[in-house]
């Protein structure tokens, strides 16, 4: 499996249709209904703005895709396809679509949503996949270089420094060294570790 680190856009052509793909990283179905509302202000004129997503969970790989009022099959679909094809995870694609003023039938419509989407993807860097758990750090600022060293000697990273009195970091940590990381932290007085469930 593999995954983007950076967001991707494409633009692409079709019988006068512009299609707007966008291939970016997300950690949950929140961040992905998040991206679609921030991609309907972008967008308020498109016709659609079609997506599709793949989530890794221990178990499985989640996924979706969604036509947004295309006719069924001819969007989501071919979006996703281009996702799995790659087997890529924990990302999501929109395309927007202006209609151009010739309709482009089924086929035209799977053929260019799905080449907009692998434009789109080929485009991105991908990097190896390394499932991580996020979490809340919060200890007191007395321990913040032996924290430091501990989630980077274990390749973690910060995700967000929610820090005020005291040190609250959101970390995602690999799934492999989560035990090595659990006994560390505990070994450190008044420190805790809250796992954050993923929606």
């Amino acid at each position: 499996m593999v995954t983007v680190r950076q967001p991707v856009r494409i633009q692409f052509k079709v019988k006068r249709s512009e299609f707007i793909a966008d291939l970016f990283p997300v950690q949950s179905r929140s961040e992905v209904e998040a991206v679609l509302r921030t991609r309907k202000k972008e967008h308020p004129k498109a016709r659609h703005i079609c997506w599709a997503y793949r989530l890794y969970h221990p178990e499985s790989v989640v996924e979706y895709g969604s036509d947004a009022g295309e006719p069924s099959g001819t969007a989501g679909t071919p979006i996703l396809h281009q996702l799995q094809r790659r087997n890529l995870v924990q990302c999501g694609l929109t395309v927007v679509r202006y209609f151009g003023g010739i309709k482009l039938g089924i086929r035209g419509l799977i053929d260019a949503y799905g080449q907009a989407a692998a434009n789109a993807v080929d485009a991105a860097q991908c990097v190896r996949f390394v499932p991580v758990t996020q979490g809340l750090l919060m200890a007191p600022f007395r321990h913040i270089g032996d924290l430091n060293r501990i989630v980077s000697n274990l390749e973690g990273r910060i995700v967000q420094d929610l820090s005020g009195e005291t040190i609250r970091w959101k970390v995602a940590i690999p799934d492999q060294v989560l035990e090595d990381f659990s006994r560390k932290i505990g070994e450190i007085p008044n420190t805790r570790w809250e796992k954050i469930e993923q929606a």
